[in-house]
This record gives structure tokens, sequence and C-alpha cells, in this order.
């Protein structure tokens, strides 16, 4: 039986194109109408190192990452090895993993069920033979998932000329190759995985954004016409999305040396009365806290966002964890009054900070978001 409801996991290493998978499944499933949950997970290094990337895909509300990983695509298995103990597997799930991996799997300490499907597949193969280079495999692999678990093949090939139209022709070719090699591939054993087949009616094309964009995009909605940030994960999306969009609606943005320097310019931006506002996350607000308490004080309105990683201290930049909340509540010297809204999903990041914005006002006090 088909199903109206799935769940991909895939792993491999910075380069293998796994994040660029899940973003391109993910944009086809919005497309198509169906509701869509994807997570990234990866190590802080520049260059290099694991990456993985969960999906889900359901024709039906989703609120959660669902209980288990149904679908496993697996280019390392020292990759998979290092993100294992943060997924269930479903015992019954369908583990796709590269065939020129001749490690003997038991002796990798997997935690899978022998109940699983295992798959040997020749993603490396296919893509150099059909694309003329390894750099394709994960389109391959798009081409496999869309073919044999019913991900919206038709808009991912959109993507994928989408994402490659600036390159050269021989480029986007060769990487059509790989992808319609993949669907030939994937009908092979599509019989073997009917229940994994996501079946669903098309409808209307949905929004597909993160936490920081929904909340640059709210401080818009709100009247924000002035920025001021400092780079730092994981919350340097707000910065380049606001980069891009807030000239169009007339606005200003300013990447400054440091946190103190931006908490100062929002402040002066404030006190000329435009609305502004800063993104940082916890070493950050950490350096911000004098000038938030000068905000307080002068009875000046602002807004901070604070995009949590995880960890004292630098911490763990691409991890996230609710850590700064107290330090968000209480981090001041004085009796220093601010506002703090803790956003519940994606679509509350919206609402809650057009609201911080309304507030702030209101209260002529920060608020942190």
């Amino acid at each position: 039986m088909p199903t109206g409801d799935l769940v991909l996991a895939m792993f491999g290493s910075g380069g293998d194109g796994v994040v660029t998978m899940g973003e391109m499944m993910a944009q086809a499933g919005a497309k198509d109408g169906l509701d869509v949950m994807r997570v990234e997970a990866y190590g802080p290094q520049i260059r290099g190192g694991e990456s993985s990337c969960t999906v889900r895909l359901s024709n039906q509300p989703i609120y959660t990452q669902g209980d288990e990983v149904e679908v496993v695509v697996v280019f390392n298995w020292q990759d998979f090895l290092r993100f294992q103990g943060e997924l269930v597997v479903a015992q019954d799930a369908v583990i796709l993993y590269e065939e020129s991996d001749t490690t003997p799997l038991e002796d990798l300490g997997l935690s899978l069920s022998e109940e699983a499907r295992w798959i040997p597949v020749p993603f490396i193969a296919l893509a150099k033979e059909a694309a003329g280079t390894t750099l394709a495999k994960n389109i391959v692999t798009l081409g496999i998932l869309s073919e044999a678990f019913g991900v919206p093949q038709a808009l991912i090939e959109k993507a994928i000329i989408h994402k490659f139209s600036k390159k050269k022709a021989a480029v986007l070719e060769a990487n059509i190759k790989g992808y319609k090699a993949g669907i030939e591939w994937g009908a092979g054993i599509k019989d073997r995985v009917t229940d994994r087949y996501l079946e669903y009616e098309p409808g209307e094309a949905r929004l597909l954004m993160s936490g920081n964009d929904a909340s640059a995009v709210g401080a818009l909605h709100a009247g924000c016409r002035f920025f001021a940030g400092y780079p730092i994960t994981p919350s340097s999306e707000v910065l380049h999305f606001l980069s891009e969009w807030m000239p169009k609606v007339g606005g200003s943005i300013i990447q400054t040396e440091d946190e103190l320097a931006a908490m100062g310019a929002i402040i002066g931006g404030s006190f000329a009365g435009v609305k502004s506002m800063t993104a940082t996350s916890g070493p950050g607000l950490a350096l911000m806290t004098e000038m938030l308490g000068l905000a307080s004080m002068a009875e000046i309105p602002v807004v901070i966002i604070d995009v949590q990683r995880g960890g004292p201290s630098t911490g763990l930049p691409t991890k996230s964890e609710q850590s700064d909340l107290f330090q968000a509540l209480w981090g001041s010297h004085g009796d220093a009054p601010r506002v703090v809204l803790a956003p519940a999903d994606v679509e509350d990041c919206f609402h809650a900070t057009v609201a911080a914005f309304n507030i702030a006002e209101e209260s002529q006090m920060p608020v942190i978001v």
C-alpha cells in the first residue's frame, strides 16, 4: 500500500550535495501542495566534514520531524555513523547505500535492523557514466527517489534546471542526464518499496521558508526599515535575506564590525525614528548586554532576534538548542526591563517578530525574539 507520509534522510560528506538534495525535494513537495519539513545537520567545518538532511513530505499537516526515518540514503557509512545516535530508523526502512563501499556492514557497529531492506546502489558509477562526473551523484539520487518513492518528478527536474541555468549548457545537460539515469535505475527497485511510495493529490503551492526567513519577512511586514548585524551562525541568514530585500522596500542595512556596534547602530536608528532590528546568537547577545541596558534605560524601542545555538561560550555553531532563555530574560546589570518572546515554530517566527515591533513601540523598550 502506498503512503501519504514519507520521511527520508540523506547522509554524506561536505560537497556530496546532501543539503542540495534536501532543498530540491522540499521545494518540489511544497510546490506540489504537500506539507514539508526539512532539517539539516552538519559539522562546523568551513569545507568538508559530515552532513545530513532529513525531509518529511505529507498530505496532512506536519508538526514534527516524524517518529521514524523510512528511507535512508548513505553515500558514506562513516558519515552516517556520526549521526546514528540522533535519529530513529524504522525497523523495515529502505536503506540505499553506495555499492562500491566494501566495508563489511557487520564491522560498522550499525544500529539498523536486519529487517530493513538493504539495497546497494552504484551512485558513483551511475553519475560517472551518465553525467561524466561523480559530483552528480546527488542528482542521480534525486532521480532514484523520485521514481521509486514518488517524490515530485517533474518539479525536481525544474529545480535542477533552475539551479544550473547560469552554468554552461554542457553542465546542465550532464545533470539532466544524471537525473534521468537515476529515474531509470529507480524503476528497477520500485516493486520492492511500494509501501514507501508517496501517493497524494497535488494541491495549491505552499510557501517554504526557515525560521530565519520568517523572522526577516515579519520584520519587513512590521515596518522595519533599518537592520544592522554582524554575521554569526546560525543567525546569518537573517542578514543575508534582508541584504537582498530591505533595499527593495526603501530600507537600509549595514554589516557592522562586531555585535556591540550592531546594537549601537539600531539604538541610533530607532532614536532617529526608524524601526530598527538586529539578529545574533548567544555569544553575540552576551556582547550586546550593556547596549541592551542602554536601550532599556533610554526607553528606545529596538528588536533583537536571538537564533539560539547549543552549548556555553562559543558553543556548537551548527547545532540548535533552547539555551538562551535565561540570558535573554535576566542578562543585565541593574533593573533593565525588556520583553522576551519565544516562537513555537516557523510560522510563529513571523507573527512573533511582528508582535515584537508592536510591543517595542507601545512599551518603549527592547524586545528579544
